[in-house]
């Protein structure tokens, strides 16, 4: 297995053969194989000698003379973020910040950073990369120093290290695969106009969104699809190395705030949020001080006022800390406080604790102001708000033309996050059949105990 790794340094000698090399753009492997044909035009040995070690090896090996031809290169083409980078901090003649630029690396990808620099530079830069602002990305991020003669060792250890790390294993499979899906999906796509995909899928053709949640689906099938299994090629190490790392690995771990990943992990996990202006199932939006969750069908969300006559359906979330009071007092007015303390495990969101009434949820990790907060939901609040039509679709002559999606502007509201699926499904489906009230009357306290009697004895070893 190769990784792509890619060094960004303006002391690859490129200026040296400009009548077939443009150093405003990537250098690829077989530039690199004509640069080394000439060791003297390097005027960095450093540099040299590290290129000298890892080429036609383990990696497949791109440049850039510069952090800001990096930049442009990822923009302008479907280039993917290499799973490995060696990152010059002190590249000649730029104007940007190379903190600034390591940052948006580090935000952007989930590539390996290595930071190549001077001995002289060593403790400005670990000063810079232990400073608060990387605190996410310490795992990702080391320094090799130039003067080291084997220099690519540090960065053959580093790789070892990381490769215990999910994104880091699995990523360029991910990418590949994704990338694929997309390109089949496009492909099936291929030979159908608009007009067609409106007709057909009846779609609406000023609403793009619809379309790109049906491609949504069928992307989420085909990469589910695919078989991640551990890659054999690339565990090397022998079973005592393993042990090593996975010891290594859990004594870093201990000194992380568990509570704080746990928290990050959960709210990427349940949820996500939308980036476009439209209205969805899911959303939990704040208005007024207030938070609510819509769960209006996206199907009459994306055609509001033809499909609701602008009725939008939502539940009120309940801040823990804020509303409190108001949410214990109305339990005390039927419970002892006894009772309510004994709060049974809540297995999942939409599992509500059997000995609480009106069977409420627990909205985790919804994060606020980077706070995570934790909100109740109950279902028997289900309401409605009215959205009267905007008046720029009531100036439309044609009727048909204003079948319109609502957006988050006809609120006057903030989107704070959307809950995710299979997630909202489930919280859905809880919501409406809390409100159903199919039931039977309960048995008395000595039939329960009778009962229970029976289920428990059919696991009591000493029948078996």
């Amino acid at each position: 297995m190769k990784y792509s790794l890619c060094i960004l340094d303006d002391d690859i000698p490129i200026n040296e053969y400009l009548d077939f090399m443009d150093d405003k753009k990537i250098i690829n492997y077989s530039n690199f194989k004509h640069l080394l044909k000439d060791e003297k035009k390097w005027k960095d040995t450093d540099l040299l000698n590290f290129v000298k070690a890892i080429f036609d090896k383990d990696f497949i090996l791109t440049g850039f003379t510069s952090h800001s031809f990096f930049f442009n290169h990822i923009e302008d083409s479907t280039f993917f973020y290499p799973e490995i980078i060696i990152f010059d901090w002190d590249i000649s003649g730029q104007t940007d910040d190379s903190k600034d630029n390591l940052l948006k690396i580090l935000t952007e990808s989930n590539s390996l950073v290595g930071v190549f620099t001077k001995a002289d530079k060593k403790d400005e830069v670990s000063t810079i990369i232990d400073s608060e602002d990387f605190n996410d990305f310490k795992e990702r991020c080391f320094i090799i120093k130039k003067q080291m003669t084997d220099s690519h060792n540090e960065l053959y250890k580093q790789i070892e290290d990381k490769s215990q790390y999910f994104s880091f294993f699995f990523g360029n499979k991910i990418k590949k695969e994704a990338a694929g899906s997309i390109e089949s999906i496009l492909s099936k796509l291929s030979n159908f106009t608009m007009d067609n995909i409106h007709e057909i899928l009846h779609i609406q053709k000023d609403n793009i969104n619809e379309l790109i949640e049906f491609i949504g689906e069928k992307f989420k099938n085909n990469l589910s699809s695919v078989n991640f299994e551990m890659d054999k090629s690339i565990e090397k190490s022998s079973e005592s190395d393993t042990e090593t790392q996975d010891i290594e690995a859990q004594q870093k771990y201990s000194t992380i705030d568990k509570s704080r990943i746990y928290c990050d992990l959960w709210n990427y996990r349940l949820y996500y949020k939308p980036k476009d202006d439209y209205i969805r199932k899911g959303d939990i939006l704040k208005i007024a001080d207030e938070l609510f969750i819509i769960i209006t069908p996206d199907c009459e969300l994306f055609r509001f006022w033809t499909k609701t006559r602008g009725i939008l359906n939502y539940v009120k979330l309940y801040d823990l800390n804020t509303c409190r009071t108001k949410i214990v007092d109305s339990y005390k007015n039927s419970f002892k406080l006894k009772k309510l303390k004994n709060i049974e495990s809540i297995t999942s969101i939409s599992n509500s604790p059997t000995n609480l009434s009106a069977s409420p949820l627990l909205f985790p990790y919804i994060e606020i102001d980077k706070e995570y907060k934790y909100y109740f939901l109950f279902p028997k609040e289900l309401s409605f708000k009215f959205i009267d039509m905007p008046q720029d679709y009531k100036d439309i002559t044609e009727i048909k033309q204003r079948d319109k999606p609502l957006l988050l502007s006809h609120l006057k509201g903030q989107r704070i996050t959307t809950l995710s699926e299979p997630f909202l499904g489930s919280v859905i489906d809880h919501i409406f059949s809390s409100l159903k009230g199919y039931g039977c009357p309960d048995y008395p306290d000595e039939i329960r105990k009778r009962l229970t009697k029976q289920v428990k004895e059919l696991f009591n070893e000493e029948n078996s």
